[in-house]
């Protein structure tokens, strides 16, 4: 029998995948063994149920969207958690997943972790650089159970990817969110007060209430870097949605909003009306795709 199915998460060769409420285990016929790294957590496969009670995942269909990292398929939306202490906020990682996830037209929540461990007013400052820049934000502490019912809202109905550096707690957020998952949660290293790694794969995990499956969560791997070289230098800016009214006034259609004379992105920046934090991580990024453009042949 053929049926459709999820990949919800990969285990030495095999992958799990969900049909409605049960999950089977299944291997990739054929030259999909072969290509089976191009399997990804959230992936819509054809699945044949063999008699014997084994299941061979016949083809992937055809995907909305892919992340490279962390690697995942049919996304819905990418909520960034981040914390403004165990670990400090790291703004340039945060900006990075942003833009990656913008690159492939997913929706972008963040979500201020922690928020038992900072002052209110240094908690709103942080949440309004990126309300002003349009994204929504959540203020959450999986410790304390503050603004869990929030969070859970914005994930009701999708599947989402939650991303973010090791430590800031994503696991225990998904422990707080459904209880019962027991996800390993790890310590800040002493050393540099970053965040170990806990999640070592990516998984798709339900969100149930009740007996009704309400959502999907991919708990991926922490990270603390991103290439963003395959996005190209002059759609870059768009992933920046506080660039994009501005960047209408631009006298160049062509503008970088680097140096050009009559740039719009600048006028703003001066004006106040975009992060000069977020603007200079722009410069940064387009820097990097640029020196790779140069030395790509």
């Amino acid at each position: 029998m053929v049926v459709e199915g999820r990949i919800v998460g990969v285990d030495s060769g095999f992958y799990d995948v969900a049909l409605g409420d049960r999950v089977v285990r299944a291997r990739p016929r054929g030259r999909l063994r072969l290509d089976a790294g191009e399997l990804l957590t959230g992936d819509r496969v054809e699945l044949l149920l063999m008699d014997d009670g084994t299941a061979v995942i016949q083809r992937v269909l055809p995907r909305r969207n892919r992340l490279l990292r962390p690697a995942a398929a049919n996304v819905d939306q990418v909520v960034i958690v981040f914390s403004l202490v165990e670990p400090p906020w790291n703004r340039a990682l945060t900006d990075r997943i942003a833009v990656l996830a913008e690159a492939e037209g997913i929706d972008v929540v963040f979500c201020l972790n922690k928020m038992d461990l900072v002052d209110a007013a240094e908690a709103e400052a942080a949440a309004g650089v990126y309300r002003r820049a349009g994204y929504p934000v959540v203020l959450v502490s999986a410790r304390t159970g503050a603004g869990l019912e929030s969070l859970l809202e914005r994930l009701r109905d999708r599947v989402t990817v939650l991303a973010g550096e090791s430590g800031v707690g994503k696991s225990t957020l998904l422990n707080a969110l459904q209880p019962g998952l027991k996800l390993e949660t790890g310590q800040l290293s002493r050393r540099g007060g970053r965040g170990r790694h806990t999640t070592r794969r990516s998984r798709l995990l339900p969100l149930v209430r009740g007996n009704r499956v309400v959502g999907y969560v991919v708990d991926a791997p922490g990270f603390s870097r991103l290439d963003v070289t395959v996005i190209d230098r002059y759609e870059l800016a768009d992933c920046f949605p506080e660039f994009r009214e501005p960047a209408q006034q631009c006298r160049f259609d062509d503008c970088l909003h680097r140096a050009e004379p009559g740039c719009g992105v600048k006028r703003a920046v001066e004006a106040g009306a975009v992060d000069p934090i977020r603007y200079r991580h722009y410069l940064e990024l387009l820097d990097e795709i640029e020196e790779y453009e140069a030395n790509r042949y």
